[in-house]
């Protein structure tokens, strides 16, 4: 059964999950506190249903049997709710399909469900699930405990927060798009400084970038070496980040309180979308689906930089291509724009962001109790134990953990899988044909504002 909860219990720490160990778990952990300002349900020894989409046996990530800080950190987390609650915990497989009808008929099994937040979409829609901001004794303004209340936003929509994820996962990293990363002992191989030298220079910028993508690039190779390539070859991760670098969004709200599409209109955005195409225009950027992530084109040094989601230089499995990189690479933002402030303006964002969530069926003093007991707050010790072991497993470079743990806590927010959901295909479509220069920016995006208003007005 061990197995089972490693992917539950994954949110809990920072990344990983491991293989079952027979021995209990030490007690190594200091919880601070009481983990809940009510009186704690009393389970009467009952099982609690976790819902997932699949059991995971051998976890996000195998953890090498000298690493146990993390094993033990998961099992003190779930021998202490079954002691305190009186239950036990159980995860199982459910089809998220039939979840909403079982919710309404008051059918509903499970007690609370581990997915990411596009599964729940249906479920959101329909506010089936608690508003755990006005659960009883749940406070997420206790941002040590419950996380930031930025990284709280992507599991929020119209004012309600549909799912938690506790300040202990710092693997909030885990979600996070547009990041780079970078292929550095190539780069200076090109005699080039590397993007973190640059940013320390003041020169990780839109101007500069473009003449320097070609610079560690070599396109008359008898195999080329591209600048930069994307995850999956989805080109629509830059103009999407380039947005966000030069401190601009896809909605804002109106003088009403309402949301409005930002990108026609804003000076920012537009400067933003032409420099993608400028970078596009310069001949570097490999846009090819290579091998799924295309971590094994990056990998085999094939190009310099890779742009996508974070999870892939940091999911360390058993055969990975970046794990036979044995220089190693590096993790880095988007350039900053003429209109963003230099090293302060965040441009990754989050699509989506695994989470607990409760449905109504469940009862909402017993599930309160279970997510104070389950989310409590580890001593400073015991997190930093945690964040000194991801910083040497999961990361070439240990300081590239706090680097990227900043991007994450400060993750931009897109709307695209909240309230854009239905329309998201159409925006990102839009955005990748004004960098392929299919379209201007005025003529793209004019072709589109009518679908994703419509969208708006159907949410107010």
């Amino acid at each position: 059964m061990r197995k089972k909860i490693f992917s539950i219990i994954a949110i809990c720490i920072f990344i990983a999950m491991t293989t079952s160990c027979a021995a209990e778990a030490p007690e190594l952990l200091s919880f601070m506190g009481d983990a809940s300002d009510f009186s704690k349900a009393d389970f009467g020894g009952r099982t609690v249903y976790i819902g997932v989409q699949e059991i995971n046996s051998d976890g996000l990530v195998p953890i090498p049997e000298d690493t146990s800080t993390k094993a033990d950190t998961q099992w003190e987390i779930i021998n202490r709710v079954q002691s305190s609650l009186n239950c036990e915990i159980k995860e199982h497989v459910i089809d998220f399909k039939n979840v909403l009808a079982s919710i309404i008929s008051d059918n509903c099994k499970t007690d609370m469900f581990y997915t990411h937040t596009a599964v729940l979409r249906d479920l959101i829609e329909a506010d089936v699930l608690y508003d755990i901001n006005k659960m009883e004794g749940i406070d997420l303004s206790n941002e040590s405990k419950w996380g930031s209340a930025q990284d709280q936003r992507h599991r929020t929509y119209q004012g309600k927060v549909f799912g938690v994820k506790p300040r202990t996962a710092s693997s909030t990293y885990g979600s996070l798009e547009g990041v780079m990363m970078v292929n550095d002992a190539l780069i200076k191989r090109f005699g080039q400084p590397t993007p973190k030298e640059l940013l320390e220079q003041g020169n990780w910028t839109f101007d500069y970038f473009p003449d320097y993508l070609v610079s560690v690039s070599d396109m008359n190779a008898d195999t080329p070496i591209y600048g930069m390539t994307h995850y999956m070859g989805q080109l629509c991760q830059l103009p999407l980040t380039a947005v966000f670098a030069n401190g601009s969004s896809i909605l804002v709200e109106d003088s009403y309180g309402g949301l409005k599409f930002n990108l026609l209109d804003d000076n920012k955005a537009k400067t933003a979308l032409e420099w993608s195409k400028e970078v596009y225009d310069t001949g570097v950027v490999f846009e090819d689906n290579y091998d799924g992530t295309n971590a094994g084109f990056f990998s085999n040094g094939r190009s310099s930089l890779w742009l996508g989601g974070a999870w892939v230089g940091t999911s360390n499995r058993e055969g990975f291509p970046l794990n036979e990189m044995n220089e190693g690479f590096s993790f880095m933002c988007m350039p900053y724009g003429p209109d963003a402030v230099y090293g302060e303006t965040y441009s990754s964002f989050i699509f989506v962001s695994n989470c607990i969530a409760v449905p109504i069926s469940s009862d909402e003093y017993e599930m309160s109790s279970f997510l104070n007991e389950f989310c409590s707050e580890l001593s400073e010790e015991d997190m930093n134990a945690l964040a000194d072991e991801t910083r040497t497993y999961y990361f070439f470079h240990p300081e590239d953990y706090d680097f990227v743990l900043d991007m994450a806590d400060n993750a931009v927010y897109t709307y695209l899988y909240g309230e854009l959901d239905k329309v998201r295909d159409v925006i990102l479509n839009s955005l990748e044909d004004i960098t392929k220069g299919s379209g201007t920016v005025s003529e793209s995006l004019s072709s589109i504002i009518g679908k994703v208003e419509a969208e708006l007005e159907n949410i107010k």
